[in-house]
């Protein structure tokens, strides 16, 4: 499954200069779905994406694994939310 990611001030534009199809990254953030209707067949769809709140780009080198990561701000500058059970939808 595909979910998209939406990422948003300076660490979009690192992740633009850096991340191409098959990057492969690990992402923190927040999951929201929505629905709409699809305008070919009117059925209802749901979508889901993931609003970054960090990012880290999974690269190996001749030494073994790295991350680089891409986030905003330092970890603790980022604020953090709770999510509940009741908010996960499935």
């Amino acid at each position: 499954m595909f979910v998209p990611v939406v990422v948003w001030g300076a660490a979009a534009e690192r992740c633009k200069d850096r991340v191409k199809k098959g990057t492969p990254v690990q992402v923190e953030g927040r999951l929201t779905s929505s629905e709409y209707t699809d305008k070919n067949t009117g059925q209802t769809r749901k979508s889901m994406q993931v609003t970054a709140r960090r990012i880290q780009i999974l690269e190996s080198g001749a030494a073994g694994s790295y991350h680089n990561d891409v986030s905003p701000a330092a970890k603790d500058d980022v604020p953090t939310t709770d999510v509940m059970e009741d908010d996960v939808p499935f």
